[in-house]
């Protein structure tokens, strides 16, 4: 700033000096202003295209990112690619195939993961710290919401892996360390990201990078019932807060559970609505959904008391109904959002009093294949309550059981004491139920081999069967060829054939 206030420069050297500035603003949590020093940049550009417009192109494809603005950021990324391709350095054209695929893969372009993958292969051949962290930092959230978990927990492990060479010296470094504990943390790796929080928080990170990893920790000891140590991770939050989407959505999220775990649900519900009239510009809605997920479970549990189901909450239903029907998944390839949306719609029924067995079972199935179990547990405490409420209580038990042993298997200590409770309570059997041996079921096929023969023997394409069974195509196909070599036959039409005398 000062020597831009001194020196009348312009053209090139301008434009760079304000690129830098927006860099450092964004760094020390100055959104807004980061922004405007970005579009002062490329106000500065002369109009023959150098490597200088590739990199203020690119920095302002990031910021449009970072503000869930995805076709502009794939706009000024496309910009920054070409420019970048004849003009640029490798390590601009690796940050802006970074950003152009991470935003592909959110509105779902094809092209995007590959874009993506490009870019981080050209980042771990470049000297600069931030663009390999941000590559690795993107390439976890592209993983997940493309539906690839398993890849997108191997991506955070490997960004842990570079953090004791490249430090959290840089914000870009916390905001990767951030993500790679979400990725654990999803996956139920509870004491391991507890470790990984601890450490990265005792004296690694600088005040103003920490924001990220304060939120993860609050959201983890949530997770595992510390109240207490969620709030403090909240308040050490808070100073650091920035006006960004994710932030906004994370803070809200991590504030409006613990608000519901401390029995305020007043609080919880304007907190959901709050910041969802703040991020109703933007284009994500994936945090919208997991806003909804937990404002209708904090009604439907509300309404469950006596005197719960009054006007207020037809209102707050009415408005959050509405909400959801805003935020309809567009594709089925993002497993997090679909199961999100599944379960907040259930939630919905599960306040009106409609929902079935049926449909937490749907969900389960959602959450299963994005391998998320605490998310899959809880589903399954409520596919048990539909179950009990019917006088089903074999399945009501079985359901209960397999909720019971996830939630003590990842340490989701508030969620087994529920479904303790609802077993005490409708005095299901707590003992298991001996499983069938693999190799005793017919040909040995595994459970989900089972359940695609059986769509097969409908007549059902890789396509149907992956849309009824929330997997991939691809993860069909693999299913299929097991299920062939299992029962020996070279086709599909004898597999079907041989289905009915399997399900018999």
């Amino acid at each position: 700033e000062e020597a831009l206030r001194r020196d009348p420069v312009r053209g090139a050297e301008r434009a760079t000096a304000l690129e830098r500035l927006g860099c450092y603003l964004w760094e020390a949590g100055q959104t807004e202003r980061s922004r405007a020093a970005y579009a002062e940049a490329a106000a500065a550009l002369e109009p023959e295209v150098t490597a200088c417009h590739a990199q203020v192109w690119g920095a302002q494809a990031r910021a449009a990112f970072i503000m869930a603005d995805f076709e502009e950021a794939i706009r000024f990324a496309d910009r920054s690619v070409t420019a970048a391709r004849e003009h640029g350095t490798r390590e601009v054209l690796a940050d802006a195939l970074t950003t152009r695929g991470t935003a592909g893969v959110v509105v779902h372009d094809p092209t995007g993961l590959e874009q993506l993958r490009e870019g981080v292969r050209l980042a771990r051949d470049v000297e600069d710290r931030a663009v390999l962290c941000r590559a690795y930092a993107n390439l976890m959230v592209a993983y997940e919401i493309g539906g690839h978990p398993a890849e997108a927990c191997a991506a955070a492990l490997e960004g842990l892996a570079l953090l004791p060479e490249y430090g959290l010296e840089l914000a870009v470094g916390a905001a990767m360390a951030s993500n790679a504990a979400n990725m654990l943390t999803r996956r139920g790796y509870y004491e391991r990201c507890d470790a990984v929080l601890a450490d990265l928080l005792d004296g690694r990170a600088v005040q103003g990078q920490a924001l990220h990893l304060h939120i993860e920790r609050a959201e983890l000891r949530l997770r595992m019932g510390n109240t207490a140590g969620a709030r403090a991770s909240l308040a050490a939050a808070s100073p650091l807060e920035a006006y960004e989407p994710p932030v906004v959505a994370a803070v809200a999220c991590a504030t409006a559970e613990l608000l519901a775990q401390e029995g305020d649900a007043d609080g919880s519900y304007r907190t959901v609505d709050d910041a969802l009239r703040k991020l109703a510009a933007t284009q994500d809605t994936r945090f919208r959904t997991e806003l909804l997920v937990i404002a209708l479970r904090v009604e439907a549990d509300r309404r469950a008391l006596p005197g719960g189901a009054d006007r207020r909450s037809e209102e707050r239903v009415g408005r959050m109904a509405a909400e959801l029907d805003a935020v309809v998944p567009d594709s089925d390839d993002d497993l997090d959002h679909c199961a999100n949306h599944r379960t907040a719609r259930n939630e919905l029924g599960r306040a009106l009093g409609t929902v079935t067995a049926d449909d937490w079972a749907d969900a389960v199935r959602l959450w299963r294949s994005a391998e998320r179990p605490r998310e899959e547990a809880y589903c399954l405490l409520r596919e048990a309550e539909c179950h009990a409420g019917a006088k089903r209580r074999d399945r009501a038990a079985a359901a209960a059981r397999a909720a019971r042993e996830i939630a003590g298997r990842i340490g989701a200590t508030p969620l087994a004491a529920e479904v303790d409770a609802f077993v005490a309570r409708t005095r299901l059997s707590a003992a298991p139920v001996p499983r069938t041996p693999v190799e005793d079921r017919p040909y040995g096929l595994t459970d989900r081999e089972h359940e695609v023969l059986a769509l097969l023997g409908t007549g059902a394409t890789n396509r149907q069967i992956a849309r009824k069974l929330f997997i991939s195509e691809r993860t069909v196909g693999v299913h299929v060829s097991r299920v062939l070599h299992k029962l020996q036959v070279t086709n599909r039409a004898q597999a079907a054939a041989l289905a009915v005398k399997v399900a018999r």
